[in-house]
């Protein structure tokens, strides 16, 4: 159900504009490739909250309005984020503001904002307590999202002055940016069965970690060149501090990480940055460093569900990981 607040008469033309200049670059955004690992959390929130082996088809339709409010959510998330890193390209394919200006791709990415909570509200299937938790759940994390937000695109390298903040201020970044969504994903679903706010706090931190990892193999990514990279260097680029600065130093040798950050920090020719990457496999050492901090809270994390289904449960949550994996290898 959704409300019209005007009087006037939509005519074909209003509807043919509203199409061209807001539907069909959501359209676009929701239409593009998709590693999909914002709906196997919410599979896997939605098992390791099972306290009944008797699953409820009624649900069914609860996961895929949660499905749909995440995806709306990244999704809107990534054309804002295109817009203030300058990336050019999203998916493999250019992004909104480029394709479709500025203003048509900001105001787009806002009404999806508006419509994924508007969903949720006017949604029949979930009963008002539940409806309130998702609710307030989601402003929370979209409020803190902005926050962390707001740091991160202030938190930029400088040439005289070196000395980057301690790694916990990143970390505290990354929770709030990626990790606050990925959280979402497995705590919502959590509550399906029981909406109980430790139980959504549980999967939460459990989706909230497996968010910084994606981010740190995503700023491991930005340094490699490859045909599926189109936003190679783009860090650099914007003198932005990455998970780069934070494992480097750790698990590359001395001189290495002196040569890779003097490349970084003065933004060189991505080119040179490329063959420097190759010939010292920075891209593998970093990579495989990351792998293996992953494959240790899997360990940990298969083990937390107590739930009606712990071995389908362990299971998803290895696919999660295997699926992370297999996009950076």
């Amino acid at each position: 159900m959704s409300h019209s607040l005007v009087t006037a008469k939509i005519t074909q033309d209003i509807e043919d504009k509203l199409k061209q200049f807001l539907h069909l670059p959501a359209k676009d955004i929701s239409g593009r490739q998709k590693k999909s690992l914002r709906q196997m959390l919410i599979s896997y929130g939605y098992q390791a909250g099972l306290m009944d082996r008797q699953e409820k088809p009624e649900n069914l339709k609860k996961i895929n309005l949660l499905n749909d409010l995440i995806e709306d959510l990244h999704e809107a998330s990534l054309v804002i984020d295109d817009i203030e890193d300058e990336s050019n390209f999203r998916r493999g394919e250019p992004s909104l503001h480029v394709k479709y200006g500025l203003p048509t791709a900001l105001n787009t990415a806002n009404w999806i904002y508006f419509r994924s909570l508007e969903k949720i509200m006017f949604a029949s299937e979930f009963d008002d307590l539940l409806k309130n938790k998702i609710l307030s759940w989601t402003l929370l994390v979209m409020r803190q999202a902005h926050e962390g937000q707001a740091l991160d695109l202030n938190n930029l390298m400088k040439v005289d002055l070196p000395q980057i903040p301690d790694e916990n201020f990143y970390k505290y970044i990354t929770e709030l940016k990626t990790g606050a969504l990925t959280g979402l994903a497995a705590g919502l679903a959590s509550m399906l069965s029981n909406s109980d706010d430790e139980r959504f706090l549980k999967y939460f931190k459990i989706g909230q970690t497996i968010g910084v990892f994606i981010q740190q193999l995503n700023d491991i990514g930005n340094i490699e060149k490859r045909i599926s990279n189109q936003n190679f260097f783009e860090d650099a680029r914007n003198k932005k501090i990455s998970w780069v600065n934070y494992l480097a130093p750790v698990v590359l040798p001395p001189s290495t990480w002196s040569d890779l950050e003097k490349l970084i920090l003065n933004s060189v020719n991505p080119n040179d940055l490329s063959i420097f990457c190759r010939q010292n496999n920075v891209y593998e050492v970093l990579r495989n460093h990351v792998f293996k901090k992953l494959d240790e809270f899997a360990a940990v994390s298969s083990q937390v569900c107590e739930c009606a289904n712990p071995d389908l449960t362990e299971a998803q949550f290895k696919k999660i990981v295997q699926t992370l994996k297999q996009h950076y290898e």
